[in-house]
This record gives C-alpha cells, sequence and structure tokens, in this order.
C-alpha cells in the first residue's frame, strides 16, 4: 500500500511544480512545458505493479514520448530496478545521480523537532516573493528564474492544494517551504533556506509550520522526498519510515 502511496506522491509531487502528467502505455512520463532540465522532465519506471516488465523496447517508446515534447531521453527510476535496466541506460549515454528516498508516515504518528533559534513562520501573503525566497535558498541564477516563475504559476495564482510560508528571523526573510495536500497525502518536499540563515533552525521551523497544518486539515498521510541525509535524519527522528528510493539517470 505505502508503495503505491509514494507512487502517487511522485506524481502529485511533479504537478505541485507545474509538470503534465503522460500516463502512456509505455509508462509515466511527466513534462514541464516551461523548463527543459531534466529533473523536470522524465520517464517514471519501477513503480507501477502493472508495469509489464522494462525492455528496450519500452525505452524506446518513452523516449519518443520525450523527443515529441523536444526533451531528451532522462528517467525517475526506482533503485529496486536499477540493476535491470543500468546496463540499457547507459547504453543510452545516461548517469544515474544522487539517491532521493521517499518516507512516508500517519498524521497521528508525526511528531514536531525541537528548535532554538528565534524564528518567525507565517502564510505567504504575496505569492511572488515567497518564489524568489523560495529560489533565493536553491542558489536559482536571477537570468534562469523566468522558466520557474512561469512553470509555478498556478502557485502565484493561489492553487488550493498550496499553502505557501516564510520563515523570518530579526524581521529578515529566511526560508520558504510549500505543504502541497492532494489525495489525502500532505507533501513537506519543498522547503528551502537562504545561505546566511542555514543551520540556525529554518528547516524545522519550517517543518514543525507544515506539520501543524497538515494535521489541522486531517491530511491522511505525511510525505516527503529529499537526497541529503540531515533532512533524513529529522523526518526518521519524527516518526517518518523509507519507503522507495529512486535515482533521476540523465
Amino acid at each position: 500500500m505505502l508503495k503505491d502511496l509514494a507512487f502517487q506522491f511522485l506524481l502529485d509531487t511533479a504537478m505541485s511544480a507545474g509538470n503534465e502528467i503522460k500516463n502512456r502505455p509505455a509508462g509515466y512520463v511527466s513534462i514541464n512545458p516551461n523548463i527543459q532540465w531534466p529533473i523536470f522532465n522524465y520517464a517514471i519506471l519501477g513503480f507501477s505493479e502493472n508495469e509489464n516488465g522494462t525492455t528496450p523496447e519500452k525505452l524506446k517508446q518513452l523516449n519518443q514520448v520525450l523527443a515529441s515534447h523536444n526533451r531528451k531521453p532522462s528517467y525517475l527510476i526506482n533503485v529496486d530496478i536499477e540493476s535491470l535496466i543500468g546496463a540499457n541506460l547507459q547504453d543510452m549515454g545516461l548517469y544515474a545521480h544522487e539517491k532521493h528516498t521517499v518516507y512516508f508516515a500517519s498524521a497521528e504518528s508525526v511528531t514536531e523537532v525541537a528548535h532554538q533559534t528565534d524564528i518567525i513562520i507565517q502564510g505567504a501573503e504575496e505569492p511572488s516573493k515567497w518564489l524568489d525566497l523560495l529560489l533565493d535558498g536553491f542558489e536559482v541564477p536571477e537570468h534562469v528564474r523566468q522558466p520557474f516563475r512561469e512553470a509555478h504559476s498556478h502557485l502565484l495564482g493561489g492553487d488550493k492544494r498550496a499553502h505557501l510560508f516564510e520563515a523570518f528571523i530579526d524581521g529578515v526573510p529566511a526560508g520558504a517551504a510549500m505543504l502541497w495536500i492532494q489525495n489525502g497525502i500532505a507533501g513537506l518536499n519543498t522547503a528551502t533556506v537562504k545561505p546566511p540563515f542555514r543551520r540556525l533552525g529554518v528547516y524545522k521551523a519550517l517543518y514543525n509550520a507544515r506539520v501543524r497544518l497538515a494535521k489541522s486539515l486531517e491530511a491522511d498521510w505525511l510525505a516527503t522526498e529529499t537526497a541529503q541525509p540531515a533532512v533524513s535524519s529529522i523526518v526518521e527522528r519524527c516518526g517518518f519510515s523509507e519507503v522507495i528510493s529512486f535515482k533521476y539517470w540523465y
């Protein structure tokens, strides 16, 4: 059950970033119409029990779907099938990148995490400023920010599934996060902290605020995905369990 929910969470996460999900006979393909980077445009393999194996022919079909959107081959692969498909992906000139882990917890089992810094968390009043703060944390250069703004236009327009948070230290914007609720799953996977404010507990404060809201809105599950050991350490201490892991290949 949790693996199926984790797969749904990955699809929901893609949609939260403005992606369009294409359900094709060979598998799912996630396309972002505004951003061409591989981690925003990929085929998904290894998560659905309904998949009828992974063959070179299936990869060819998925590559054709990506090409029809002017995207190069890129994949989000369950690590459990890497030994079956890795050689085929390498033959395509693709390389595996860092491992991401998806964590889940029932809403009633999740706990908060202690932090000491005096941090103010509030809902974002101006989504456009929230997005700039998020991009500041990710250190996205100004000259490539416009596609991100276009991709997240649904957030700027007040998408009801999105709940935006900002963190302040001494009145200065320090970090941003989003809680995305869809299909009974509250996703905590979008959060960032500006470089001068890291290691001060900002992520922990943003985490706590989103957990409280998810519980108040009666979400069934809380989920997150991360490639950062520090985040894994926090969520594991707070009741989350590892469900699946994946890697991007491009």
